[in-house]
């Protein structure tokens, strides 16, 4: 796995124990528009990876801002300007000037532009420079010797690449990197094979603690454990065993399976995290499976042995519900072009499609020519609303004039969260709602993805279930 790069200055930790500190982010913008938006954006945990906010401001008319923060653990974050991000790692009691200068050759969806260009600098000059160093020389040697690695397996490259690493930073790190080197050595030591499955397990995960806040950890422990039983075609504990465990929606089944492998049948800890990655994969993989993964996962959050265990089991399960359908629709308040604001309670008893747009985008005034066309099909129980994000409204402001307010046009404006939260990565973008206010599609199709007979079939089959 290619590792992290944070601009001029990256950090490392001499952290031998946690306590709570406050964090400091400040800089400047250039580039960006007066009271932008910025935002500290972290990991919850390494593991789920669900994304939280730790901090957000706006920058003032010259574009300064200051973020704070208490932490009492290192962490990888994101500086979010305007939903453009760019990385960074940040300890307890840290104070960072980070100026960005905002790239505009990028056109297109902030999602798809390129990561922020950060000019870091830490204030304790002594604790910064060894990860970057790491993380260059990491970078160098997998992108010159990738395909030795992972497909010729060639061991010796990787004890060779091992032995420098220790030469350079041995005795000269803190805990923190320690870990984050051995564990990212590690990765390539499973990609060139060198230890049986079995003996890595133990080696790196059932024989040693559990890094909760370590990155480099985590991903490897996902990519082991995500494929441990398929790799290993005489185990006891197999993907349809665990598929059956999960159906019964028993933790005590799907952990009596577990329980079976001679690995982790004696670490009750990296046991239940190890089946939340597999619940996991198979959620996305069997759909069928997800509310008895949820189920369990539930139970884990309540009744687990593990304190970290049960905050990741809560995180997971944020993750996966999100936007699942049948869950609360983030709510919206937006102006249309008369200035009359509106919510989603406006259209409470209809079916609602969400159609996230952006100005200067003839693809986008197409497929509304195109909805359009699909609601008068589906009648008055399904309605269109377009959320036009930019500032040239002109082209969908004539539209509306011509069609005399018959169809529904929002304005995005300043509430650029508003497609974060409905998970939306270019436009166009469509999500449907159901009469309720809960997601129904998320995303919903596209025009010309046969999306007026797949909305007819699921209002008909909404409907039928109401009434029973």
């Amino acid at each position: 796995m290619k590792k992290y790069l944070f601009g001029l200055l990256l950090f490392f930790f001499n952290w031998g124990h946690s306590y709570a500190g406050n964090v400091t982010v400040s800089g400047r913008l250039s580039g960006f528009k007066p009271y932008s938006l910025v935002r500290i954006v972290v990991n919850a945990d390494p593991f789920s990876r669900w994304k939280v906010t730790l901090a957000s401001t706006r920058s003032d008319e010259q574009g300064n801002y200051v973020l704070n923060f208490q932490s009492d653990h290192p962490v990888y974050a994101q500086l979010d300007v305007n939903l453009k991000k760019g990385d960074l790692f940040l300890f307890p009691d840290g104070k960072y000037q980070v100026d960005v200068v905002n790239d505009t050759t990028v056109k297109g969806s902030v999602f798809d532009s390129r990561p922020l260009n950060l000019n870091v600098t830490a204030d304790d000059h002594e604790r910064t420079g060894n990860m970057d160093r790491f993380n260059m020389l990491y970078n160098n040697f997998l992108e010159n010797n990738y395909r030795n690695i992972y497909q010729y397996h060639n061991q010796r490259l990787v004890y060779d690449f091992r032995k420098n690493v220790d030469s350079l930073f041995s005795k000269s790190v803190g805990l923190f990197l320690k870990e984050y080197i051995r564990y990212s050595i590690a990765s390539l030591e499973w990609g060139s094979r060198k230890y049986p499955v079995q003996v890595f397990a133990r080696k790196y995960f059932a024989e040693q603690p559990v890094l909760y806040q370590n990155i480099e950890y985590a991903q490897l422990f996902d990519d082991f454990f995500r494929d441990y039983f398929i790799v290993q075609p005489a185990s006891a504990v197999t993907i349809d065993k665990i598929a059956d465990s999960i159906s019964s929606r028993s933790l005590k089944k799907l952990d009596n399976l577990f329980k079976k492998d001679p690995v982790l049948s004696q670490n009750g800890r990296v046991r239940q995290l190890a089946e939340m990655v597999l619940m996991r994969k198979l959620f996305y993989q069997s759909p069928y499976l997800q509310y008895a993964i949820l189920n369990i996962l539930k139970e884990i959050s309540q009744k687990g042995q593990y304190v970290e265990n049960r905050k990741i089991a809560v995180n997971w399960i944020n993750k996966l519900t999100y936007l699942l359908p049948g869950t609360p629709a983030p709510d919206l308040s937006l102006p249309d072009f008369d200035g009359n604001e509106s919510s989603l309670k406006n259209w409470k008893g209809k079916f609602v499609l969400l159609a996230f747009y952006q100005t200067q985008c003839p693809l986008c005034v197409y497929q509304w020519n195109e909805i359009e066309k699909m609601q008068e099909k589906l009648g008055s129980d399904f309605v269109p609303v377009a959320i036009i994000k930019g500032n040239d409204l002109s082209e969908y402001q004539k539209l509306y004039e011509n069609e005399n307010g018959k169809f529904t046009y929002l304005l995005l404006g300043n509430d650029i969260l508003l497609p974060e939260k409905y998970q939306v990565i270019g436009f166009p973008s469509y999500v449907l709602l159901n009469p309720d206010g809960t997601i129904a599609m998320a995303p919903a199709p596209m025009p010309q993805d046969n999306a007026l007979q797949k909305f007819s079939l699921y209002m008909q089959e909404y409907k039928k279930s109401k009434q029973k």
